[in-house]
C-alpha cells in the first residue's frame, strides 16, 4: 500500500485557495437567485396591492355615479308627486291626504335602501382592505423566511470546524487536484453541497459553568450524531458514531494549554474543554479527524434533561419494549409497544449494561429505534407547523450548548421539512469492540468501510 493524500486533506491554514473562491462564487449566485425571488415577491404584493387599490376606486366611482342618479330620480319622484297632489286637492281632502302618505312611505323606504346599499358597501370595502393588509403581510413574512433561510445555508458553509492531517489511504491513486479521490478505479470529486453538523449527547444533567469547570472532567460525549446534508440531493443522513470509538484527541491542562494529542475514546475529548463552547468544539475536532479530515460546519449539545424535554414536547415518542431493557417497564411485555414520558424517555436512550464490553452498541440500536421514532413524529408536526423547529429548540435552550443560529436553524427546520428522512439513512460505522488495557471498551473502525463511508457522505461518484 503506497501513502496517497486523504480526501479532501485539509491544511494548517484552512480550506484550499480555490475551494475558498468557487464556494464564494456559489454563494455568490445563491444570494443573487434568493434576492431576484424576494423581489418579485415584493413586486407581486404591490401589483396586487395597486390593483385592488384601482378596483376599489373604480367602486368608488360607480358608488357616486350611483348616488347622483338615485337623487336625481328621487328628486323628480318628489316633484312629479308634488303636482299629482295639487291637482287631486280639488277632488277631496281625504284621498289628498291618503297620497300624501304614500308618497313619504315611497321615499323612506327608497333612503334605506340606498342607505343598506351604501353600508353595505362600505363593508365590502373594508373586508377588501383587510385582505391586502394580509396578502402584503403574508408575501413579506414568506420573502423574509428565504432570506432567513438563505442566510442560515450561508452561515452554516462559512463555519468549519478542521484540523490539520494527513492519512494513508488503501487504493488512492495518485492525482493532483484535493478535490478529487481515486478509489478502486472510480472517480470521486468533494461535494461542495455537503452540511455537516454534529450533534452531541453530554452524560450530565447540566452543563458546567465557568465556576466549577475541571478540565478532564465536564462529562463525556455520551452520543455523538453527525447530520450529513446534501443540498443537491435532498438527502439527510445521520450517521450514530460510537461513544468508544478510537480517535485522536487533544488534551488540556487546568489553564486550558495544550498538553498533547492522544489515541482515547472518542466520548473523552468532551471532557478536556470548559464543559460548553471549547468542549464541543474539542468533539468536533476529533470527529473531523476520524473522518479524514471531512469539514464540520457547526455542532448542537444537550444534556439529558433536554431528552425529557423534547420528547415531551411532540407528545411523547412511541417505541417497542426491547429485551434488554423490559424490566424498567413492568407490565409491558418485549415487543409491545410503549409511549415513552419524558423521564421514560431518558431511560430509554440511556440505560445499558456496563458489565458487558459491547453494551453500548445494543444502546445505540436501541437510540436509532427511538431516534426513527422522534423524527417521524417531529417530520409530521413540523409539516404542520414550519414554526414547531424553532418551538423545539426554544425549549432546551437553556439545557443546550450549539454553534447554530436562528437562521441556521429555519434553514435546516424547512429542509428537514420539504425533504423528509429514509430509515435507511439513519447509519452507524462498521467495526469491532475490544478491551483496551484499561478494561474499557475499545471500538476500532473497519479502516475500508469508514473511508467508503466518507466518500459516500462526501463525495460524488463520476
Amino acid at each position: 500500500m503506497s501513502e496517497r493524500k486523504s480526501p479532501r486533506s485539509t491544511q494548517a491554514d484552512g480550506l484550499a485557495e480555490e475551494y475558498l473562491t468557487a464556494l464564494d462564487d456559489d454563494l455568490f449566485r445563491k444570494e443573487e437567485e434568493d434576492s431576484e425571488t424576494v423581489r418579485q415577491d415584493q413586486e407581486l404584493a404591490s401589483e396586487l396591492g395597486r390593483s385592488i387599490e384601482e378596483q376599489l376606486a373604480a367602486y368608488d366611482q360607480q358608488d357616486e355615479m350611483l348616488r347622483k342618479e338615485q337623487g336625481s330620480r328621487s328628486d323628480s319622484a318628489e316633484s312629479g308627486h308634488h303636482r299629482s297632489s295639487g291637482s287631486r286637492r280639488s277632488s277631496g281632502g281625504s284621498r289628498s291626504s291618503s297620497g300624501i302618505h304614500s308618497g313619504r312611505s315611497g321615499n323612506k323606504r327608497k333612503r334605506k335602501n340606498r342607505d343598506s346599499w351604501s353600508r353595505g358597501r362600505r363593508r365590502s370595502r373594508i373586508l377588501i382592505g383587510i385582505l391586502i393588509f394580509i396578502v402584503i403581510l403574508l408575501l413579506l413574512v414568506i420573502g423574509g423566511f428565504f432570506v432567513l433561510r438563505y442566510m442560515g445555508e450561508q452561515n452554516l458553509k462559512k463555519s468549519v470546524v478542521e484540523t490539520p492531517v494527513e492519512i494513508t489511504m488503501p487504493d488512492e491513486e495518485e492525482n493532483d487536484d484535493e478535490n478529487l479521490v481515486v478509489y478502486n478505479g472510480e472517480r470521486y470529486w468533494y461535494n461542495e453541497d455537503v452540511i455537516s453538523i454534529l450533534c452531541i449527547g453530554v452524560d450530565r444533567q447540566e452543563f458546567a459553568s465557568s465556576d466549577d469547570m475541571v478540565i478532564g472532567g465536564n462529562g463525556q460525549a455520551d452520543a455523538d450524531v453527525l447530520v450529513v446534508i446534501d443540498k443537491s440531493t435532498g438527502k439527510i443522513t445521520f450517521l450514530n458514531i460510537s461513544r468508544d470509538t478510537m480517535v485522536d484527541l487533544d488534551r488540556y491542562n487546568v489553564q486550558g494549554q495544550y498538553i498533547d494529542t492522544v489515541n482515547e475514546q472518542l466520548c473523552l475529548s468532551f471532557a478536556f474543554g470548559n464543559g460548553q463552547e471549547t468542549s464541543c468544539e474539542n468533539t468536533a475536532l476529533s470527529v473531523s479527524r476520524l473522518l479524514y479530515g471531512m469539514p464540520i460546519n457547526a455542532y448542537v449539545a444537550i444534556d439529558f434533561e433536554s431528552i425529557a424535554t423534547l420528547n415531551d414536547a411532540v407528545g411523547g415518542v412511541t417505541v417497542p419494549v426491547t429485551e434488554e431493557i423490559a424490566e424498567k417497564f413492568p407490565g409491558y411485555e418485549v415487543g409491545a409497544l410503549v409511549t415513552l414520558s419524558g423521564s421514560e424517555a431518558v431511560t430509554y436512550i440511556r440505560t445499558r449494561d456496563t458489565a458487558l464490553l459491547d453494551s453500548n452498541n445494543t444502546r445505540m440500536s436501541r437510540q436509532k429505534q427511538y431516534v426513527t421514532a422522534f423524527l417521524k413524529q417531529t417530520l409530521e408536526q413540523i409539516k404542520a407547523d414550519p414554526t414547531q423547529t424553532l418551538t423545539l429548540f426554544n425549549s432546551v435552550s437553556d439545557n443546550m450548548v450549539t454553534s447554530l443560529k436562528l437562521s441556521e436553524i429555519t434553514y435546516f427546520g424547512s429542509f428537514f421539512a420539504q425533504n423528509g428522512f429514509s430509515e435507511e439513512n439513519l447509519i452507524s460505522l462498521q467495526g469491532e469492540v475490544i478491551e483496551g488495557e484499561d478494561g474499557f471498551a475499545q471500538f476500532m473502525p473497519d479502516e475500508t468501510a469508514l473511508y467508503e463511508t466518507v466518500l459516500n457522505l462526501f463525495y460524488t461518484k463520476e
